[in-house]
């Protein structure tokens, strides 16, 4: 509250205030009620929305530096890079309950769902663009899709990104029906391209490098280099996100 200028700097305080409230789950008491009685007793205006998240756990423990058993943002961004962070985070991180997490779950989900999924979807459909597309797809992008912003609004950040996914699920399965390779049908190439674009911008608010390079990819009408290199590792399971 002190940093968006109260009480020295009321004019700019009052640009923010009243906030939307995040808090961990072990300090429903102190935020929902302390905190919100703090505010009434100061004359100020409560928060507007709080929201409480679970715990990030890992290997079934709680993280702990005298167990020597956590991870930092900067170990997984140095191991699987930033765009593959902030896709755990959204999508195999559940932002209401607890997730345990471990260095091979996030591995294989990283193998499936960005190496595996999204990065060999955009492969294969610029691949076929740059065979049989002499020309870029132009395409424009009003907005988001209005599902997506839907759960977004109400901090369903999970499942928006799994919205996300399962378009790409579709459009893969859509590829595999029509086979444009065998086909050469340049209309259909072009519709996979459109798609593959809204997809690339429904990225924007999770990944934005990988959406920018997605993008750029269709604006160039070439195929980028690979978006995510598998990665080996183990594959124990223990996040349940």
């Amino acid at each position: 509250i002190s940093t968006i200028g109260w009480p020295d700097n009321i004019k700019e305080f009052e640009k923010w205030w009243p906030v939307i409230q995040f808090a961990g789950k072990d300090q429903v008491r102190q935020q929902v009620g302390m905190w919100q009685a703090m505010l009434m007793s100061s004359g100020l205006l409560l928060s507007k929305q709080i929201i409480i998240h679970g715990f990030l756990n890992f290997e079934r423990q709680k993280m702990s530096k005298s167990l020597g058993n956590f991870i930092t943002p900067q170990d997984v961004i140095e191991r699987f890079g930033l765009d593959a962070l902030r896709y755990f985070v959204t999508r195999d991180f559940n932002q209401f309950e607890d997730t345990d997490g471990s260095w091979g779950k996030l591995t294989e989900s990283y193998n499936a769902n960005l190496a595996n999924g999204l990065g060999n979807l955009v492969s294969r459909i610029m691949k076929l663009v740059e065979t049989y597309l002499p020309k870029p797809v132009v395409v424009k992008h009003p907005m988001l899709d209005k599902e997506l912003v839907e759960f977004l609004d109400k901090f369903e950040i999970q499942k928006a990104a799994n919205y996300i996914w399962e378009q790409i699920g579709n459009l893969d399965a859509e590829i595999q029906e029509k086979k444009p390779w065998e086909s050469k049908d340049k209309e259909v190439i072009k519709d996979l391209v459109t798609e593959l674009s809204q997809i690339g911008y429904n990225l924007s608010p999770f990944m934005p490098g990988t959406s920018e390079k997605i993008l750029t990819a269709i604006k160039e009408n070439k195929m980028p280099e690979t978006l995510f290199p598998r990665k080996n590792g183990s594959t124990t399971l223990n996040i349940n996100a």
